[in-house]
């Protein structure tokens, strides 16, 4: 396994990026597959041909996209990642996305099974629209495992992220850079609930194991108020 890196790279022109597919028909032809493929600050219409071709043709696990791209470069992304069954992590810091491209992206992970870890920057996403789009979209998501978001959102973005999440079951790790602690803190202890059993690990519970439960969070307001709501007919029972 090899690295392949672009730094300050304009791709305008079309024999660059068919110089790059070359270059991946070979390894690929040879049985070779890059363990990193980077654009670092790369500009061009052609960026977007040259991170396609590298997610359509299946030949790294990690890539990295950094740089100026044009507005149909998170389209191409979306649809090249819905047949992509190689990359397992993905970082992208480029322009921003509207929410209709966010909308995109985030249906086509409800697709992709073998991407493992994506990190959006602030530069690119942000704003409630987006979060609230990539909220309604957590519960299909079966194959992401690691998420990492700038805190660049209002409360309508907790709210609906968090909500998501409760219904998602394959996350280990969600990361919000630069988020207020206790709103972390709320999505550690949904992940680790989450990885109890969620809603059906609370309602079976034993009366000792709810008592157990509420004493390790005791000094978490915020998570004792979500198992009190989440199962609210053990409050009457115990």
């Amino acid at each position: 396994a090899t690295k392949l890196r672009f730094k300050w790279v304009r791709f305008e022109e079309d024999d660059i990026v068919g110089a790059l597919q070359a270059c991946l028909d070979r390894a690929i032809e040879r049985g070779h597959t890059y363990e990193e493929i980077a654009f670092h600050y790369c500009a061009g219409e052609g960026v977007k041909n040259a991170v396609c071709t590298v997610i359509q043709s299946n030949c790294c696990s990690r890539l990295f996209v950094a740089g100026e791209t044009p507005t149909t470069f998170s389209g191409c992304v979306a649809n090249a990642l819905c047949i992509n069954t190689s990359l397992q992590f993905l970082s992208i810091r480029v322009d921003r996305f509207e929410t209709a491209e966010v909308e995109h992206l985030f249906d086509s992970l409800c697709m992709n099974r073998t991407l493992g870890c994506l990190t959006l920057s602030e530069s690119t996403i942000g704003g409630d629209e987006s979060m609230i789009a990539i909220g309604s979209r957590l519960p299909g998501m079966r194959g992401l495992r690691r998420l990492h978001l700038p805190y660049n959102f209002g409360r309508d973005g907790e709210q609906a992220l968090l909500k998501g999440l409760q219904q998602n079951t394959q996350l280990l790790s969600f990361q919000v850079e630069l988020a207020p602690a206790d709103l972390q803190e709320h999505i550690d202890f949904v992940l680790a609930l989450n990885l109890r059993g969620g809603q059906a690990y609370l309602e079976n519970l034993t009366h000792d194991q709810w008592i157990d439960l509420l004493a390790e969070y005791r000094e978490d307001v915020n998570a004792l108020n979500y198992i009190l709501s989440a199962a609210p007919q053990r409050t009457l029972g115990d």
